[in-house]
């Protein structure tokens, strides 16, 4: 999910040529196929499958990771251009989930994207090893867990209404 959800969303944006068309059809089946929330199944990407539970929590900015919301708001951009129908049970799931969490509608951070060592750098030696993340004011500001984000909720806001028609 995580490798698949930033080039999707790219490909999104501007006119498709055969082979951006075929490449979004394969992520929209692919995010469809996963319900927008399951892990892979195989032993390969069993990593994958232990961070799938966090992908139910909003974060903001994302950066690199995946949430339900991001997938969604992306499935339901690529429906409205292509003219295809998302399953239902497909995104069941994920609308209870959201509505549970949001009964207000005003999407609240639940996770930071830094939190953990996630940024490669390279020691003086030349080996490369995992560290925080750097961090600035705005990216503070922006990701306090519990506190509404506008972009979400507007993200959010936007793609329940793009549902209900």
């Amino acid at each position: 999910m995580v490798g698949t959800i930033a080039p999707f969303e790219a490909m999104l944006l501007g006119e498709w040529s055969p082979e951006q068309r075929a490449f979004l059809e394969r992520g929209a089946a692919f995010l469809i196929g996963r319900q927008l929330s399951r892990g892979s199944d195989t032993v390969f990407n069993a990593a994958e499958r232990e961070a799938a539970p966090a992908w139910q929590l909003p974060c903001f900015p994302r950066l690199y990771f995946y949430d339900v919301l991001r997938g969604l708001s992306a499935l339901v951009r690529w429906s409205e251009r292509s003219g295809a129908a998302i399953p239902d049970e497909a995104i069941d799931g994920v609308m209870t989930h959201l509505t549970e969490a949001f009964p207000d509608g005003i999407v609240r951070v639940q996770r930071r994207s830094f939190e953990r060592p996630n940024t490669l750098a390279r020691r003086a030696d030349g080996t490369w090893q995992r560290e925080p993340a750097s961090r600035f004011p705005l990216l503070e500001a922006t990701s306090v867990v519990g506190e509404p984000s506008e972009a979400l909720t507007r993200e959010w806001n936007r793609t329940y209404q793009a549902l209900r028609r």
